[in-house]
């Protein structure tokens, strides 16, 4: 499976390399995912609800371990 999540920074915000650095800590996440725990694509799912979706757009449902 793949999973791509991206957000795009309106303002056009500069690349920062040391940001790379910092893939190391979404490999707890990649672990996540790779045991069946779908929280994180909820909370992105979220994320996404909040900037782009229409009111009428099916919420899926709340993976357990998250508050409804």
């Amino acid at each position: 499976m793949i999973v791509s999540l991206c957000s795009d920074d309106e303002d056009g915000g500069d690349w920062d390399d040391s940001d790379e650095t910092r893939l190391g800590e979404l490999l707890p996440v990649r672990a996540d995912l790779m045991a069946g725990d779908h929280r994180a694509i909820h909370l992105g799912w979220l994320l996404a609800a909040q900037t782009e979706l229409d009111d009428d757009e099916l919420e899926p449902p709340v993976p357990p371990g998250l508050p409804g």
